[in-house]
């Protein structure tokens, strides 16, 4: 009895995304209610989103956020976003008590990176410190 034996070839291909840790807010500017974030991975195509929400240890719910322009999609790790970088008009954004950029939808959002804008000044938010060290620690690696 002869044996037959099939050979498949597959390519296997893994999109990269980012993840929660992969980007850092850098700067908040007041007087013009804009900030800088530094991506620390490439965008390689991924749409970004920002809202004034802050997730929680429970979830993440977004009622509103603007996209990234499209240029963004192709920003390379170590590229500096501001407000310019992302839909939004003069109205949003003012004087925000939180900013997180995430990817996915608005009804399933993974976030990025955050910052807290209502932690009184002297005082260290335990989640904002175990999140900095999240990404002080993707940025060492």
């Amino acid at each position: 009895m002869a044996m037959k034996s099939l050979l498949m070839l597959c390519q296997v291909g893994l999109a990269a995304a980012l993840s929660p840790g992969d980007c850092a807010f850098v700067g908040i500017y007041g007087d013009q209610d804009d900030f800088a974030l530094v991506l620390m991975e490439d965008a390689e195509g991924e749409v970004l989103s920002l809202t004034e929400e802050y997730p929680t240890n429970d979830h993440f719910k977004v009622s509103k956020s603007v996209v990234a322009k499209k240029h963004v999609g192709d920003a390379k790790r170590g590229a500096v976003l501001k407000k310019a970088d992302f839909e939004a008009d003069s109205a949003s954004f003012v004087a925000p008590t939180a900013l997180t950029v995430f990817t996915g939808s608005q009804e399933a959002p993974t976030p990025l990176c955050s910052i807290n804008l209502e932690a009184k000044q002297g005082s260290v938010n335990r989640k904002l410190s175990e999140e900095v060290s999240v990404v002080m620690g993707s940025v060492l690696r």
